[in-house]
């Protein structure tokens, strides 16, 4: 059973670690430090079998009645057990009727596929969005339940 719950000051270390493991951009410890001490962030954490095997990072923007994804990471041996859908199925119940936003590289494939399945539109392409990449090309992707 995947649990999801709140980061706290002991995870920080672990989410550097999972972000490092599998992201090409990642947040180091003092970041995450900031995020957890802004009331405008939401960390949350994936829990399978008592260890932390995910997360993901949302920032809200209450003009825009929007929460963004900042960053969403699973580990890659946790993959494709329904980890990323209970973070994701956890985002949306908490954003209530907020719109749900977040960027990947459209390189990316896979993540666009999994965003798509969870009912995610792509809004807009943005080239040379991901400057300290290889591939700087980027989608803009949203869910609405309002609209979905």
């Amino acid at each position: 059973m995947i649990k999801v719950n709140t980061i706290t000051q002991k995870d920080l270390q672990m989410i550097e670690n999972i972000g490092k493991e599998t992201l090409p951009i990642y947040y180091k410890i003092m970041d995450l430090y900031y995020l957890l001490l802004n009331k405008d962030y939401l960390c949350l954490k994936a829990i399978k079998n008592k260890k932390i095997v995910g997360f993901i990072v949302s920032k809200t923007f209450h003009k825009d009645n929007r929460n963004h994804i900042m960053s969403i990471a699973v580990l890659n041996k946790f993959r494709r057990q329904g980890v990323g859908k209970k973070l994701i199925d956890s985002l949306k119940i908490l954003s209530k009727n907020k719109c749900i936003s977040l960027y990947t590289q459209k390189i990316n494939k896979i993540a666009i596929n999994f965003y798509e399945k969870h009912r995610f539109k792509i809004m807009n392409e943005i080239s040379d969005y991901y400057e300290s990449l290889e591939d700087t090309e980027a989608v803009y992707l949203e869910f609405n339940s309002n609209k979905t």
